[in-house]
């Protein structure tokens, strides 16, 4: 068993702060409308709802930006938005945090991707999603910001002693001249961090990948828990041949993985008490990369992560751990 001495964890948190990263990707409009359950249809056998309020959080690259933010950082935002009012609900979200948004560029031809949750309830019910509506994100984008997002990541994979995380939700940020760019990125570049639910195996080479299970079953071809994690971390060196893997597996905790061989395996963290497993897998990807880049060994940033992603589940919708909620949670591990 691993012991983490309290002490270095803490001092990694409060270096938190100092951390130079820029997080590349898709941004999506989380969009949560709280509706109170009235009666069935007489239309045909659904719910009517009555609309109570609705509220927009920054969701895919977005929460990660967030999680980072709350987590004392402030990264610089790169990726895109349409013209539309989740784009400028976006900008809104990353302006009130004083963000560099120099890099979010305006695609007018496309519509912000957007989530869109229907949670319903009743007066002492916890509202629960019954539907979601996904819109964007399908079409290439137009030649000019594509020209002026790979001109950013371009710049961003020359600039060493940083951290630049790739948050790859298939909403056409990462397109074949990004993913050509970080292939031939210079040796003496930043660290690079790659989140992808679709297309992992395109990231080959990179420092770290951090897919969850669904992902690396994706990879591999197999469930993760059908043979043992030591054939699991070769099999995913043989393919994407990154530095170091931080493989979330939900209920399963948490493994890590150097080239080909097992670091360590963390069990779940945190009550058995799951509100919303939206966003863990961002809050993984954003204290990974605060902690690694805060000089933390591959299993103090994941401990870490595991810490934070415990706290998350425990929260309703993209309601994410804080720097505060992280430090208690070290406080009160035994020394």
């Amino acid at each position: 068993e691993i012991v983490f001495r309290k002490a270095e964890l803490l001092s990694v948190l409060e270096s938190f702060s100092d951390v130079r990263v820029a997080v590349v990707g898709d941004l999506i409009a989380d969009i949560y409308v709280t509706a109170r359950t009235e009666r069935i249809s007489r239309e045909a056998p659904v719910l009517v709802l009555r609309h109570q309020h609705e509220e927009l959080m920054p969701g895919g690259a977005g929460n990660v930006i967030m999680n980072m933010v709350r987590l004392g950082a402030r990264p610089k935002v790169v990726g895109w938005v349409g013209d539309d009012a989740p784009g400028r609900g976006l900008r809104a979200a990353f302006g009130a945090w004083d963000l560099d948004c120099a890099a979010l560029v305006t695609e007018p031809a496309r519509p912000t991707p957007t989530k869109t949750r229907i949670l319903a309830g009743d007066v002492n019910v916890m509202p629960r999603q019954v539907v979601r509506l996904d819109r964007g994100g399908e079409e290439a984008l137009s030649p000019s910001v594509r020209t002026a997002l790979l001109a950013t990541v371009t710049q961003l994979l020359r600039q060493p002693h940083s951290s630049l995380v790739i948050s790859d939700y298939g909403a056409q940020t990462i397109d074949p001249d990004v993913l050509a760019a970080i292939r031939q990125r210079p040796m003496e570049g930043p660290r690079v961090l790659v989140d992808s639910r679709f297309s992992l195996d395109d990231f080959h080479g990179v420092d770290v990948v951090l897919p969850n299970e669904p992902e690396a079953r994706a990879l591999v071809g197999h469930s993760i828990g059908e043979r043992p994690l030591a054939e699991t971390a070769e099999e995913m060196f043989r393919r994407i041949g990154a530095e170091h893997v931080i493989l979330t597996l939900g209920n399963q905790g948490l493994s890590v993985f150097e080239r080909d061989r097992v670091l360590c395996h963390l069990a779940v963290s945190g009550s058995d008490e799951v509100v919303d497993t939206t966003g863990a897998g961002d809050t993984v990807t954003a204290v990974v990369t605060l902690a690694m880049g805060a000089a933390a060994a591959p299993q103090q940033a994941a401990f870490l992560a595991n810490l934070a992603a415990g706290i998350t589940v425990s929260r309703p919708r993209n309601e994410c751990a804080s720097l505060a909620d992280l430090r208690r949670a070290v406080d009160a591990l035994e020394a």
